[in-house]
């Protein structure tokens, strides 16, 4: 059976596992690889009426994708603030409006 637990090689690609970058001989470090993206920062409305809090919406190719900051630091909590983003992808979801999910993503730093 294969395992899933993303590594990020030297190369910049990304491995499913440790295995197939050892094996493609490249050095790497756990966990997937960073992505950087232009957005802006919204503010979805409380969390606690159907709203959302703090969310991103990247700009990826012709459309843009809310995520969920793991932290959002207080200078960036500004509605429609453009921004870059760089960040990692994880296997979280939360819960945006009335039952939806929304992605978290794992925040490097924010420009």
């Amino acid at each position: 059976m294969e395992i899933f637990q993303p590594v990020c090689g030297a190369d910049g690609k990304e491995y499913s596992n440790s295995c197939f970058a050892a094996c493609a001989g490249v050095d790497f470090t756990a966990g997937a690889c960073p992505i950087t993206h232009k957005g802006k920062v919204l503010d979805l409305g409380d969390p606690r009426v159907d709203g959302c809090g703090w969310v991103i919406a990247l700009d990826i190719g012709d459309e843009a994708t809310n995520v969920r900051p793991d932290s959002l630091p207080t200078i960036f909590q500004r509605h429609e603030l453009p921004i870059e983003l760089t960040y990692r992808t994880t296997f979280e979801q939360s819960v945006c409006g009335r039952g939806g999910q929304i992605a978290v993503v794992e925040v490097i730093s924010i420009k």
